[in-house]
C-alpha cells in the first residue's frame, strides 16, 4: 500500500512502489562484463522532522555491465519492497527525469504503465506483466513489473550498447547497464 508521505505523484501510485538494484559482478576471470548482473531493489529512509523525508528506494548498484546474451538477475531486500511492487522498463536515456518536476510527471512512465495494462484507480497487477518485441531485453519499451519474486532477463543488446533503466513507480529510481 501507499504511504501518505509520497511527494511523487505518478499514473501508478496504485501500483506501488519498488527498486530493482544493479550489482556489478566481475567475471570469474576478473575481467570484463559478467555473464549474469545482478539488481536488487533496496531502502533506506531518513527522516529530519520539519525539514526532511530522504528516500532511498533504489536500484544498485546505479551502473552495471553484462556481456551480451548474458542474464540480469532482479531480486529485493524485504526493505526494497516494503512499498509494493516495481517495473524495470528500459527508456531512452532522454527519457529519465531529471528533476522533481519531470519525476512527478513522467511522461514515459504513463506510456509504459498503459503498455502494462495498469489501472491507476485500482490496486490489480497489471494485465501484461511483461512487454518485449520477442527478441530479448534491448531496447527501450522493454519492460517487467517486478513483485520480489526473483528475476531473469536475457539481455539480447548489442555489445558497446548503454541501456537505461527506471521503475515507472517511481521515476527516480534509474540507472544503466554497459553491454559488453
Amino acid at each position: 500500500m501507499l504511504r501518505s508521505r509520497k511527494l511523487v505523484v505518478v499514473p501508478l501510485t496504485a501500483l506501488a512502489v519498488a527498486g530493482v538494484a544493479v550489482g556489478t559482478a566481475v567475471a570469474a576471470s576478473g575481467h570484463g562484463a559478467p555473464k549474469v548482473d545482478k539488481i536488487k531493489v533496496v531502502q533506506s529512509m531518513k527522516v529530519k522532522p520539519g525539514f526532511y523525508i530522504q528516500d532511498g528506494l533504489r536500484f544498485t548498484p546505479y551502473r552495471s555491465s553484462v556481456k551480451s546474451g548474458g542474464t540480469i538477475s532482479l531480486s529485493a531486500t524485504k526493505s526494497g519492497m516494503s512499498e509494493g511492487p516495481h517495473s524495470f522498463s528500459l527508456v531512452k536515456k532522454s527519457q529519465l527525469p531529471k528533476t522533481a518536476k519531470q519525476i512527478n510527471k513522467c511522461k514515459v512512465c504513463g506510456q509504459i504503465a498503459q503498455e502494462h495494462g495498469a489501472d491507476p484507480n485500482s490496486e490489480a497487477p497489471p494485465t501484461k506483466p511483461f512487454i518485449d518485441g520477442g527478441d530479448g531485453f534491448n531496447k527501450p519499451g522493454d519492460s517487467t513489473f517486478f513483485d520480489g519474486k526473483p528475476q531473469k532477463l536475457k539481455v539480447t543488446a548489442k555489445k558497446g550498447t548503454t541501456l537505461y533503466f527506471l521503475c515507472v513507480i517511481h521515476p527516480w529510481m534509474q540507472g544503466s547497464i554497459k553491454v559488453k
